[in-house]
């Protein structure tokens, strides 16, 4: 697994949202020398999704975050053990 290319998607809704404003993704992934390397994308409300390709270094916790307008609405962790 490790070294391979990981492609996911995250699915969201959001309610009296105007459907024409995008939603900023970023993602937090480990890596083998310690350090994080930080994948971004956007898509715009009404898609619903928004994707993220990267390639598996090191387990880990990377952090995931979504916003909207510069601020913070989600933010969590996806556990990946061996």
């Amino acid at each position: 697994m490790i070294g391979h290319t990981v492609d996911f998607q995250v699915i969201f809704r959001a309610e009296g949202e105007d459907t024409r404003s995008r939603i900023d993704a970023k993602l937090e992934i480990p890596q083998k020398d310690g350090t994080r390397t930080v994948v971004a994308s956007s898509a715009m409300i009404a898609v619903g999704r928004v994707g993220f390709s990267f390639v598996f270094e090191e387990f880990g916790d990377p952090l995931l975050s979504l916003s909207k307008d510069g601020e913070t609405f989600f933010e969590d962790t996806i556990p990946i053990q061996p």
